[in-house]
């Protein structure tokens, strides 16, 4: 199985060496099962890993700068964010794109967003189309006001499979309409 070492542009133990020139000349890769070859760049850009802009996941880091810089990085459509396994601190975000927060692993223990303070309101989403979905939330001790989702002035939000704990409110939709909630 092909692995990355670290170092820029290069994949051990495969037989394979990629340097940035045959990416840049356009290399495609096929997946297992698909019948179409795509361009790395493109293959890339279809979803934004948090890990990859320096989200942690480890609890204990604040990646509220990460998540920033993730969703900083799609156009101004939005996109997919993925979250890998792993317990990501928070602190507060705005979120004014249509940004999919896409939880791997399950909702009760995969993705996990931790807010850092159990008096603010931690995802502050105010983008047309926004989501949430696989992901737990939770806080170190119980919250006393604030949301850990606000949806403030939002419509067509999609909320699925999320678990909450620790919440004095798990999401407010006081100012959303037509969302499409389900297994929350």
């Amino acid at each position: 199985i092909p692995r990355f070492d670290g170092t820029e542009g290069q994949v051990k133990n495969s037989g394979i060496t990629i340097d940035d020139s045959d990416v840049m000349a356009g290399a495609k890769v096929l997946p297992t099962g698909a019948s179409t070859a795509r361009s790395l760049s493109a293959r890339f850009s279809d979803a934004i890993n948090v890990k990859d802009f320096g989200a942690t996941g480890d609890g204990v880091t604040n990646d509220t700068t990460a998540f920033s810089s993730a969703i900083t990085a799609f156009s101004s459509v939005g996109g997919v964010l993925l979250l890998p396994p792993g317990t990501y601190l928070i602190s507060t975000l705005s979120v004014a794109k249509a940004v999919l927060f896409a939880g791997i692993g399950s909702s009760e223990g995969g993705a996990i967003i931790k807010a850092s303070a159990t008096t603010s309101d931690v995802i502050t989403c105010t983008a047309f189309g926004v989501g949430f979905e696989n992901i737990k939330f939770t806080c170190a001790s119980n919250r006393t006001t604030g949301a850990y989702v606000v949806l403030n002035n939002v419509s067509r939000a999609r909320l699925d499979r999320l678990y909450f704990e620790k919440n004095y409110i798990g999401v407010d939709l006081s100012n959303a309409t037509s969302c499409h909630i389900t297994r929350s």
